[in-house]
């Protein structure tokens, strides 16, 4: 087990680029320098409820009215999944060609 260094076992991470943040952002979220005019949109809990942003002794944190309170990194994982299910799939239907009986038979087909 490595020893610990004075300063070293918190280092807070900018958000957008994963630097060590220097800075706050208008909503008091720790930034780096690169980051400081930029606004963290809204995020949505998987309840359904939008978070509402606070900030307290050990750093951002959001709260939602249904499930209490939410760790930032946990948002930040909500908001990942968000816009993954938002961005769809490419869904191309594959076809196959069977050249003795001339059709195109696709895999959904099947």
């Amino acid at each position: 087990m490595p020893k610990k260094v004075y300063g070293e076992y918190q280092v807070v991470r900018c958000p957008f680029c994963s630097r060590q943040s220097t800075a706050k952002n208008s909503q008091g979220i720790p930034v780096c320098r690169h980051h400081q005019e930029e606004v963290f949109g809204d995020i949505q809990c998987s309840c359904g409820e939008w978070l509402e942003l606070k900030t307290g002794s050990y750093g951002p944190f959001y709260r939602c009215h249904h499930c209490g309170n939410i760790s930032f990194q946990k948002a930040l994982y909500l908001k990942s999944l968000k816009e993954k299910k938002e961005t769809p799939a490419q869904n191309t239907p594959r076809s196959l060609k069977i050249t003795n009986e001339e059709e195109i038979i696709s895999i959904d087909d099947l």
